[in-house]
């Protein structure tokens, strides 16, 4: 194995992949990064057992010369901090010995031990009948849309993930739900059909949802989605992006539940984030925040004891219905509200017990988001 490139072009590959190694694998051969040269490019491989990444650099990129085909597994962890750290210019990969990387740039000459490329896991092997496809820059929206609301605890894993299910009526669009028991997100979106088999209703974790936007192009790349029984693939040319499927049976959720309301208010998105920043200063560690209304004004509350409690007043763009007060967690709606790019939001309330129901004004042509928040109680609302 003999491989020419620049450093750039090989953080970047490196980059891709190495917050998916775990510091603590189950396996220490998960500690590594597959290298592997063949006549095409250079292929990189990770995994962690959940989830595994390839990325292949072609050679028409970054300079990349093939010298010499070759594959070893070295220490991600350290290969991927001396390249950091390499000046920029050329770098050369090269085995040396049976299972001894030379990194070589101008200036400095590294050797790292490896080990055999054999051991390492091969790629999971998908048999899909389910495929679709949406451009990078989708995928990445809806992720930030609904990922955030998986909940963080394993005492019930299936909430870990996201529901993933074709609508049942219309064939070109999937739902995608998110719920940690408190907060729910719901997301119906186009897709582009590959085939026309029967879906099926898959969960994925939600962390390998975080970890593939991080590393998706920011443009309108295509990217495939293969669906099988047990793994996920989102694949683009030069990436692909395998995940485990979390067993078991998502909840039953009605996204158009709670559409019934007794008072209706439209805010401008910013004005009510900027406003929530700021009263949450004095929420405590619960981040509880109450909203009361008077005909069109609003007021948002809170206060720590024993060291000091804020109000906040100013005008709604329209409301309808009864007025309000409802207690809620402040950074669970700050939550939701980031994830929207649109000038003002609607806000419905079937009284201050009820879930509120939250959505974007503004119609996005691909997707529809709706979000539920189960109120606090407190003794003041």
């Amino acid at each position: 194995m003999k491989v020419r490139t620049t450093r750039d072009h090989l953080l970047h590959a490196l980059g891709q992949v190495i917050r998916t190694v775990s510091p603590t694998p189950p396996m220490p051969i998960l500690s590594g990064i597959l290298l592997t040269a063949h006549h095409q490019g250079l292929h990189l491989r990770v995994s962690d057992s959940k989830i595994t990444i390839q990325v292949e650099l072609p050679l028409h990129e970054g300079n990349l010369q093939i010298e010499q085909v070759g594959s070893i597994v070295v220490p991600a962890k350290y290969l991927f901090e001396i390249v950091r750290k390499l000046p920029l210019g050329a770098v050369m990969l090269e085995l040396t010995g049976p299972l001894l990387l030379t990194v070589r740039s101008e200036r400095a000459i590294y050797r790292l031990s490896g080990m055999e490329a054999n051991e390492f896991p091969e790629a999971p092997d998908i048999h899909s009948d389910q495929t679709f496809r949406l451009s990078s820059i989708q995928l990445q929206k809806i992720i930030l849309q609904v990922a955030f609301a998986v909940s963080p605890s394993e005492q019930r894993p299936v909430l870990t993930g996201v529901s993933l299910a074709w609508d049942h009526h219309h064939a070109d669009q999937i739902r995608l739900l998110a719920t940690d028991g408190v907060r729910f997100a719901s997301l119906l979106t186009n897709i582009e059909r590959i085939n026309a088999a029967p879906p099926h209703a898959i969960i994925i974790p939600g962390r390998s949802l975080t970890e593939l936007s991080r590393i998706l192009p920011v443009d309108e790349t295509s990217v495939d989605i293969q669906i099988d029984n047990r793994q996920v693939l989102f694949r683009t040319r030069h990436l692909a992006f395998y995940s485990a499927l979390i067993e078991g049976t998502y909840p039953s959720i009605d996204p158009d539940a709670f559409a019934d309301h007794t008072t209706h208010l439209i805010l401008h998105t910013e004005d009510l984030l900027q406003a929530l920043e700021r009263v949450s200063i004095l929420a405590g560690d619960g981040h509880i925040v109450r909203l009361e209304t008077l005909d069109t004004r609003l007021t948002l509350f809170s206060s720590t004891e024993q060291i000091g409690d804020v109000n906040e007043q100013w005008e709604a763009v329209r409301k309808l219905g009864e007025d309000i007060r409802i207690a809620f967690n402040s950074k669970y709606m700050r939550d939701i509200l980031r994830t929207m790019a649109c000038k003002d939001v609607s806000l419905k309330f079937q009284g201050k017990w009820s879930p509120i129901r939250i959505e974007p004004l503004e119609e996005d042509e691909t997707s529809t988001a709706t979000y539920i928040l189960t109120p606090v109680r407190t003794h003041e609302a």
